[in-house]
């Protein structure tokens, strides 16, 4: 067993965390299925806002463009305007 990896629990804790994780599951899933649209449109907007806060989406103005989408965007050009490639 290796040392640095915490002992597991017993199988009636994992049990008794699941169930209350499945349970815990459907009464979210059944408070979504009761609110509004504009409820739920606030809360995406409200963790749209806290992960925005902690970085994890970059401003899409700033963020580095795919060079995929500008491979394909460039082939797209030659094919159907070959006059205007320039870039």
């Amino acid at each position: 067993m290796d040392a640095n990896r915490p002992p597991t629990l017993p199988a009636e804790a994992i049990r008794r965390w699941r169930d209350g994780l499945r349970e815990l599951e459907t009464l979210t899933h059944t408070e979504r299925l009761q609110s509004t649209y504009a409820e739920r449109f606030r809360a995406i907007q409200q963790l749209y806002a806290f992960w925005k806060l902690l970085g994890k989406f970059p401003d899409p103005d700033t963020r580095p463009l795919c060079d995929r989408w500008i491979e394909a965007k460039r082939r797209w050009i030659e094919k159907h305007m070959p006059s205007k490639v320039n870039f």
